[in-house]
């Protein structure tokens, strides 16, 4: 009956846009790894890339620690990327290469390169780094294998390979050495296998594929459906072909499985691909196997291994009787390197008695590919790196290039095909590793396997799952044991986890595959799977109808029971055996061996029966069928043995009578049994003999064995000293390589430097240690009579033109100070050389001569006794100067000064030289005007002359000094002249005060002489006035007394009292008018002007009306003493506040006095009213003598007050403003002058 095709939908979780791998991708980090014959390689590859590639690239080379590596000047000159030697955490950046050190080995994280030194005997710096790489950068790791010898690379490629990444290999006609490129490709890790050149071209074209980070682009929901329909195109055609759904399957790394094939065919459409799948069978396998992850290494995570011995296998033995199997079942055993680390473990475990029990792993996975690599047990010499020497030596043997797993321990795995979530699983296992199974897995699927697993494990059987996988929602069924390392115990449960086989789909009758001839063909598929050989042993028992039987393989050994088989086969006492023939009970051995052999001979069933098997001290019956069994993974022959016991019940059938047998007959019979017991006991001799035989052909085999393995031993010494031998090899090659490159460097620069010896036109001389001349330029024959011919000759032994004392001593002393020497030498000639003799260094940087360079200096010679003599005479000039003179450099140090400047400032030679200059004297240079001249303006490239500075130096006291600065233009100095005018200051400033009284007595005389003249004048008027008024103003006062004393009017007395007023007035303008004239000098007295102030103030206030003026004093200098003339003093004070008094307005007037001290030696009173104001023409004529505003005013009172103030060396100013009032201020010193008062 044909079955209907049903298919499973499609998650709408699938395909969907907004997963992992929409983010932007990085780009992409390419690791290439050469030995010998590598650096050409990757010189050509780098020669074809552009200089935006849009990776980056990390070269990986065999080198050797201890030489100094030129690979970064080598390549680059192959390209404009930017070449680097890596340096620890150096960033990896686009478009950039990056190359090792020598000794280190490298490794990448969050794009970064960190280094680590060499410390493996076995140094793979290729596979380091691949693992890293694969590690940190996953799907988008790209690893490239170049030309070398050894296996450093396959390592690392089937990491990269296990992440999805891509592996290149360079092909082995561009190749020089084959070997690293072609391990990595036999063992099957390489994607493409190119030349240099055409791995650039694929790499830039990976560069720019749009799923270059594996980016799912969409523009619309209808692009979408057709997107998510072509998916589902590739998984029905993995399922159909392969029998394994891949629909949970975690969809992460199937996309980036599927995009890698894509872009390893440069195919850009999942459309197209999905197209090609169904006419490509090749690359469906391919697709299959590598959706597959078949990656494993032997002893993967040591410390499973240990806990294994330490925890496990005790507690797995301890509930074993003699006659009970150890059962392991590894699902997805890939390659079986994880099955043989169990079965040597367990080997190991049971130590000196490995047959005490019987141990069975059986070893299932998807892929037959790998279970029949898993079965041969051969795998390539690079395991080296996972096992020990001591288990290597054990338990493989070598066989080529290879090993194998020896035979005992391959005879303890089972290898078969089964699929884990829809074949039924193996039962009372003790042990289930299914490890790094569960990470690609849905819930759906890991809820199969944990369903199986719990199935097949037996009550406290043990679990060991992967480093990041768990029991999650399954942990009601099995308890912790080791979390760490991910080990568990199956719980004691009333009832089991349930457990389902059959399969969620079911496979379509027909499917129609293109070829690539492009001829359609209908395939029958048969819908039923591949049967395990459990359910092809069910199946032909069953179809004969027995009940039990067991499988032999091509080595007469039991794989599987069926059944019970105790009745027909029991163990022997010794050593445990599978053999069919030790396994048989007597009585079966003869027939049951005589059907085998048939059936092998015939290759057809065989049928026979025994008829004396003795069992219990019975005798029953056994027919035997033997069918053989042609396996087609194996390709060869297997048996199956059916037993089935004839039924003793059945009825008995009547014979008739027999006769008496006779004498002869019995005793016929009696022979014949004696004969045939005879018969017997021969056969057991021989059978003895033969086993006595058997063993010594044991003992010899395992003697030839032992042998055998010493050689094995001995050929492994040999192997490893191959391999030390290769690396070397390998090393040499490569410093071969850069040898080369370095001679054709070091030729060319032997050519430079013939071609720059013989253009300089300066004699040079190269002396090795041993004072041999080397080489030398053409100028030495005329300079210093060494020719070409002198050459290999010592130089001691030459007579030169020039003279150098003790030349041997002078190298000598160059080679060990490591120093440069300069000598100033004359020549025979007249003519003088500068010789600077300086060590000759190798490129090891070791000393191994000298290097003597003769420059002729005759003529700086001249021009410096030139200036020499310029110098001294410029010096003599300098010294006689009566200037101090400084020099100082940019950094403001002194570098010179003349003996003036030590002699003013009374300092000495080595406290100055070289100090800073505000340091000097105990920084009595430090001073604020000298570092603002020398900071803002010489440092800047200005000058300053004669500037005056006046400072108290503490060891000369104060100084007016007049610097004058300049920078000067031909070199970086600064000179600063100093002139001392302390003394001219003085001089000056006494002339200056000479000249000053002098012009102040000259002005005071000549306005005494005018005063004089004037008030000679005005005096004889003054006086012919008062004379003439008075004595006419005295009459009329006189009258009116008596006009009053006689008339007593009221009106009478107010005109008399107008008229008496008047003429006080007109008394008043005379004795203003005297006072004037006969104003003499001060009498200088100690006066407080404060009390005179008060004085003043209250008199203004009782003459004036306190209610519309305010009178203000702040007088901030109580009990200052002053000297002045207190009448004159007063008489201004009155003045001023009677002027202020005049000027107020009718109300809210206000007069302020302030009295403060000015500065040390001068004290100021101010007068400040709110009044009117003065106009600014008036402001200027208001001291002038007989200037007045006032109707009744004489214009003498401001004349008299400034006068006053200048008579006691002070001053009297005024500022006024229109409408705010005005302010008059006088200074008056604290003391007169020395001087006056000498006079």
């Amino acid at each position: 009956m044909k079955t209907k095709m049903i298919t499973t939908p499609v998650r709408s979780t699938f395909l969907k846009k907004t997963d992992s791998y929409n983010k932007n991708p990085s780009f992409r980090i390419a690791g290439i790894g050469g030995s010998a014959g590598g650096l050409e390689a990757f010189q050509e590859l780098l020669q074809n890339l552009s200089d935006s590639p849009g990776m980056a690239f990390v070269f990986i080379m065999h080198l050797a620690p201890k030489i100094k590596s030129m690979l970064t000047e080598l390549l680059a000159r192959q390209t404009k990327m930017p070449v680097h030697e890596i340096k620890n955490k150096m960033e990896i950046k686009i478009n950039n290469v990056y190359v090792i050190p020598p000794g280190m080995n490298i490794s990448v994280l969050k794009r970064r390169l960190f280094l680590s030194k060499q410390t493996d005997p076995k140094h793979m710096p290729i596979n380091t780094f691949f693992d890293s790489l694969a590690k940190e950068e996953k799907d988008k790791s790209i690893g490239i294998i170049l030309s070398g010898t050894a296996e450093d690379g396959s390592k690392g490629a089937e990491a990269i390979k296990a992440e999805g990444g891509i592996v290149f290999a360079q092909d082995q006609k561009s190749a020089k050495f084959t070997d690293m490129p072609g391990n990595a490709v036999k063992a099957g890790w390489v994607d493409f296998i190119l030349s240099p050149k055409k791995i650039a071209y694929e790499l830039e074209r990976m560069a720019k594929h749009p799923h270059h980070s594996f980016t799912i682009r969409t523009k619309s929901a209808e692009t979408d459906v057709t997107y998510n329909k072509d998916f589902k195109k590739i998984l029905d055609l993995l399922r159909l072909e392969k029998k394994l759904d891949f629909t949970f399957y975690k969809m992460p790394t199937i996309k980036r499985r599927i995009f890698r094939r894509m872009q390893m065919l440069r195919e850009k459409s999942i459309s197209n691909y999905a197209k090609y799948l169904r006419g490509h069978k090749n690359e469906l396998d391919g697709l299959y196997e590598d959706l597959l992850i078949n990656v494993t290494e032997f002893f993967r995570e040591p410390r499973v291994f240990e806990e294994l011995k330490r925890k496990i296998l005790p507690a797995i033995i301890k509930t074993k009787k003699k006659d009970q199997a150890i059962r392991v079942w590894i699902p997805a055993c890939s390659t079986g390197e994880e099955v043989y680390s169990y079965a040597i473990c367990i080997f190991e475990m049971l130590g000196k008695k490995p047959g005490a029990f019987h141990v069975q792993i059986f070893a299932t996975d998807v892929s037959e590919s790998s279970v029949s690599k898993a079965r041969t047990g051969i795998y390539g010499k690079n395991i080296k790196d996972h096992i020990s020497p001591e288990r290597l030596k054990r338990f493989f043997s070598r066989e080529g290039d290879n090993y194998r797993v020896s035979k005992q321990i391959r005879e303890m795995c089972v290898f078969s095909i089964q699929n884990i979530f829809s074949d039924p699983p193996f039962s009372n296992v003790d042990l289930v590793s299914c490890r790094n199974l569960l990470i690609y897995l849905e819930p759906v699927l890991q809820k199969k396997v944990f369903r199986n697993i719990y199935y097949a494990l037996t009550a406290g059987g043990f679990l060991v799952l992967g480093k990041s996988e768990f029991t999650g929602s399954y942990s009601n069924g099995f308890r912790v044991l080791d979390r760490k390392n991910r080990i568990f115990v199956k719980k004691h449960m009333s009832s089991g986890l349930k457990i389902k086989f059959e399969p969620e789909f079911t496979i379509p009758e027909k499917l129609q595959i293109i070829k690539r001839n492009d001829l359609k063909e209908t395939v029958e598929i048969d819908s039923r799977r591949i049967e395990s050989l459990e359910e092809k042993v069910n199946r032909i028992v069953l179809k004969v109808y027995a009940e039990s039987g067991v499988f032999l393989n091509s080595e007469m050994e039991v794989v599987l029971f069926r059944g019970f088989t105790g009745r027909y086969l029991e163990s022997g006492s010794g050593k445990p055996s599978m053999n069919i023939f030790k396994l048989a009970r007597e009585g079966i051995f003869l027939p049951l061996r005589s059907a085998i052999y048939k059936a092998k001979e015939t290759k057809h069933t065989v049928r026979t029966s025994a008829d004396r098997v003795k069992l219990n001290g019975h005798i029953i019956r056994v027919n035997i069928t033997v069918i053989p069994v042609k396996t087609v993974t194996l390709k060869e022959i297997e048996y199956m043995v059916i037993f089935d016991e004839i039924n003793k019940m059945s009825p008995e059938k009547i014979l008739p009578k027999t006769r008496k047998k006779t004498v002869k007959e019995e005793g016929q019979i009696e022979s014949l049994e004696r004969e045939l017991s005879e018969m017997k006991e021969y056969t057991r001799v021989v059978t003895a003999e033969q086993e006595k035989v058997k063993e010594e052909m044991k003992i010899a085999s395992e003697e030839v064995l032992s042998g055998n393995e010493e050689l094995q031993s001995t050929n492994e010494e040999l192997e490893t000293s191959k391999e030390e031998l290769q690396s070397s090899n390998e090393e040499l090659i490569t410093s071969n390589e850069e040898l080369q490159n370095r001679n054709a460097e070091v030729a060319l620069l032997n050519n430079d430097l013939v071609n720059l010896l013989s253009s300089i036109d300066i004699p040079v001389v190269m002396i090795g240690a041993d004072f041999v001349i080397r080489r030398i330029t053409p100028q030495c024959g005329e300079a210093l009579n060494i020719i070409p011919a002198d050459i290999g000759r010592v130089i001691t032994g030459i007579r030169l033109k020039v003279e150098i004392p003790d030349l041997k001593g002078i190298i000598s002393s160059v080679m060990k100070a490591l120093h440069t020497k300069t000598l100033e030498i004359k020549s025979s000639e007249g003519k003088w050389y500068s010789v600077f003799i300086k060590p000759y260094r190798t490129f090891e940087n070791k000393i191994d001569g000298v290097v003597l360079i003769f420059i002729d200096i005759t003529a700086s010679k001249k021009a410096q006794q030139i200036i020499s003599e310029a110098r001294g005479y410029a010096e003599n000039i300098v010294e006689t100067i009566q200037e101090s003179l400084i020099v100082l450099d940019t950094d403001l140090k002194v570098i010179s000064a003349n003996k003036m400047f030590y002699r003013t400032f009374k300092v000495n030679l080595k406290e100055t030289k070289g100090r800073f200059i505000y340091d000097l004297g105990n920084r009595q240079w430090d001073i604020p005007k000298l570092r603002h001249l020398l900071e803002n303006f010489i440092l800047k490239g200005k000058s300053f002359k004669e500037y005056e500075i006046e400072h108290d130096f503490e060891s000369i006291g104060k100084k007016v000094m007049l610097l004058s600065g300049q920078r000067l233009a031909s070199s970086k100095l600064i000179l600063i002249s100093i002139v001392d005018i302390t003394e001219r200051k003085r001089l000056q400033v006494e002339l200056k005060s000479s000249h000053e009284n002098l012009d102040i007595k000259v002005k005071e005389r000549s306005a005494e002489l005018v005063r004089a003249n004037l008030l000679s004048g005005i005096g004889v008027f003054a006086a012919t006035i008062a004379h003439e008024l008075r004595n006419p103003l005295a009459a009329i006062k006189v009258g009116m007394y008596n006009i009053r004393k006689k008339i007593n009017d009221t009106a009478i007395d107010s005109n008399i009292d107008n008229i008496n007023k008047k003429i006080d007035e007109s008394n008043q303008i005379i004795n203003n008018l005297l006072f004037y004239v006969r104003i003499h000098e001060p009498h200088y007295e100690k006066v407080n002007i404060d009390e005179i102030i008060e004085e003043s103030v209250g008199v203004a206030e009782r003459r004036y009306d306190k209610k519309t003026v305010k009178i203000v004093k702040n007088i901030k200098t109580r009990d200052v003493i002053i000297d002045a003339d207190p009448l004159q003093i007063k008489e201004v004070f009155n003045n001023l506040l009677n002027n202020a008094f005049d000027a107020l307005p009718a109300e809210k007037g206000m007069i302020k006095v302030e009295v403060k001290l000015n500065d040390t030696n001068f004290i100021k009173i101010t007068f400040a009213d709110n009044g009117t104001g003065i106009e600014k023409d008036i402001l200027e004529k208001i001291f002038d003598a007989f200037f007045t505003t006032k109707a009744k005013g004489t214009g003498l009172g401001l004349s008299v007050c400034k006068y006053i103030a200048e008579i006691h060396h002070g001053s009297l100013t005024v500022e006024s403003k229109v409408g705010k009032g005005t302010v008059f201020t006088m200074t008056l010193p604290l003391k007169r002058e020395e001087s006056e008062k000498s006079q």
